[in-house]
């Protein structure tokens, strides 16, 4: 049998494994023999709490580690979220100063037409302007000029008509009138 086991731990490949004869060499019995039953179960409850704190240990660093990653990746995101909305808003600002400055230069250039006597450049610039009681008062002032206009002009063909009447009159010297 000896010749056997020594064929076969010769023969053997895996190095991880002990071949079968040389067992007893890797456990040594005398240190847990020394040891009574109550100090082996002693220390086995003291390596138990041991490992159990270990792992509460472990576990407490663990999620202290997730607490503060969460942290970090709240604080980064609602950062985020702030630089987002204040460009937004600086875009929003930028676009009302933009569309004031458009309705300022419109307003110049409808008040310079006004000046320069460019009436249907200022007409224009009224129609487009859609500004409502702009646009009324223009339209009263184009009603109030074109009665204006229509009383002058009846006037003024009354005052020719009565013109003619006595011119008639002067260059027959009242010969109608008499007969």
């Amino acid at each position: 049998q000896r010749e056997v086991r020594t064929a076969i731990s010769a023969c053997h490949i895996d190095v991880s494994v002990p071949p079968p004869n040389d067992t007893l060499q890797y456990y040594d019995t005398s240190a847990v023999s020394a040891l009574s039953r109550d100090d082996f179960e002693r220390r086995w409850e003291e390596q138990g709490r041991v490992a159990e704190e270990r792992h509460r240990a472990n576990k407490r660093q663990a999620f202290l580690e997730e607490v503060v990653q969460t942290h970090r990746r709240f604080v980064a995101h609602h950062g985020n979220v702030k630089r987002l909305r204040e460009a937004v808003c600086k875009q929003v600002k930028g676009w009302h100063k933009n569309a004031e400055k458009a309705r300022d230069k419109e307003r110049t250039e409808r008040l310079a037409a006004l000046k320069d006597n460019d009436f249907d450049k200022y007409r224009e610039y009224v129609k487009n302007a859609k500004n409502e009681r702009l646009s009324e008062l223009i339209a009263k002032t184009d009603g109030y000029l074109t009665s204006l206009a229509e009383k002058m002009a009846k006037s003024t063909t009354g005052v020719n008509d009565k013109l003619k009447l006595d011119h008639e009159i002067f260059e027959t010297g009242g010969k109608d009138e008499a007969a």
